[in-house]
């Protein structure tokens, strides 16, 4: 079959949705299919893209024999929500080209969020004549609304609208948590046609194994009870109160915090942590 992944984030990338993407696509080159994946130009989350990248609109890579079509995004790091827009909506646009590049399709296969990715979905599916399934890896505008990032009533509405259109369009759904299955649910979508779809992890790469003594003394946490974190540092991940937590504890000596990652809320995260 040839499948097609359209993402606008993808490796080398780093954060959960271009690991789960890349890894599924070697999962499904692996199972025989012909995988083609139409992403952006790497930015995120620094929103910097890299000098090897730069001054072009469209690009195509071969990924240990996936084909890699990649399209001109406008970089954004953080700032005001329609500077995200703007970013979200210039890949919206120009991932059409690398869809008409793609060559004929079965089977697309869509990563939202951003949910407006749902309108070159929509086309790419009747370009290609090919059904997509449309991935829910947060709910939108749900979400943004919760951390308070979307407040314009008309917008929401408008969003929500977007949303129920991207989900009936769908020949099928799929979602990283249960929450979100019954997120899709309640917006009138049936069970049977909405996969749970977790992330999983490579016990190959993630597996018990001694400690490393040498780092531990580089970082200066050799004897310390260490409590870390590893991933996105967003909005979303409320990293606030693992710093809260870390100043309630600042007289425990022997216990450590430790954040590694990156994301729109590090700089933020740092400012506190100092100031704390």
């Amino acid at each position: 079959m040839r499948i097609l992944l359209l993402t606008q984030y993808f490796r080398p990338e780093k954060g959960a949705a271009q690991v789960r993407l890349w890894e599924l696509a070697k999962g499904l080159k692996r199972e025989g299919h012909e995988v083609t994946v139409v992403t952006a130009f790497p930015n995120h989350p620094e929103g910097i893209i890299p000098p090897e990248y730069r001054g072009k609109f469209f690009l195509k890579e071969d990924m240990e024999g996936i084909k890699v079509l990649r399209t001109w995004i406008y970089p954004v790091r953080r700032g005001r929500f329609w500077l995200r827009l703007l970013n979200y909506f210039s890949f919206v646009f120009s991932s059409l080209y690398g869809i008409m590049r793609s060559g004929p399709q079965d089977l697309i296969v869509v990563e939202s969020p951003p949910l407006f990715i749902g309108f070159t979905a929509i086309i790419a599916s009747w370009l290609k004549r090919a059904p997509y399934i449309f991935n829910v890896a947060d709910l939108w505008p749900e979400s943004a609304v919760q951390l308070g990032l979307v407040t314009n009533k008309t917008l929401i509405s408008y969003c929500e609208w977007l949303e129920k259109l991207f989900y009936r369009k769908a020949k099928k759904l799929s979602a990283q948590s249960q929450g979100i299955v019954q997120g899709i649910i309640k917006k009138g979508i049936p069970a049977e046609d909405i996969l749970w779809l977790p992330n999983g992890v490579d016990t190959e790469l993630f597996r018990p194994r001694e400690r490393d003594r040498e780092l531990e003394e580089s970082l200066g946490l050799k004897d310390k009870f260490i409590i870390l974190y590893a991933g996105t540092m967003g909005y979303a991940h409320g990293l606030e109160v693992a710093l809260e937590a870390a100043a309630i504890l600042e007289k425990k000596e022997d216990i450590f915090f430790l954040l590694v990652g990156d994301g729109s809320q590090r700089p933020e995260l740092e400012k506190i942590a100092r100031e704390k």
